[in-house]
């Protein structure tokens, strides 16, 4: 198909497992990509822990942002430490503002 409009970036997301995230997430660390741990880039070299598993997006050479994570979105509800920023919008305020102020997870060395 020929068309002369630009190709919008897309958002791509794929559930892996630990030990799949592990193994992509240690090629796109040896490609030296950039990576994120939220989709608005800007908590730049983090992984985030929503629903209490792993996350990071990065752009493929096309510009589109694709995530690998090891939970699906709000999975662990409002009982995760670090619940989905769509599940804390709807937490109780103390709990909601708990739950905006958590922090990615360091990177963690695959073994």
């Amino acid at each position: 198909m020929e068309t002369d409009d630009d190709i919008t970036s897309q958002h791509y997301a794929f559930l892996v497992s630990e030990t799949e995230f592990d193994a992509i997430f240690a090629r796109v660390r040896e490609r030296g990509l950039s990576y994120w741990a939220d989709p608005y880039n800007t908590k730049r070299g983090q992984v985030n822990a929503w629903d209490d598993g792993r996350g990071v997006y990065f752009e493929d050479p096309n510009g589109h942002l694709l995530e690998i994570l090891t939970r699906p979105y709000g999975s662990k509800g409002t009982s995760a430490e670090h619940p989905h920023p769509l599940i804390a919008e709807k937490l109780e305020p103390e709990k909601a503002r708990g739950a905006a102020m958590n922090e990615p997870r360091p990177v963690r060395e695959a073994s």
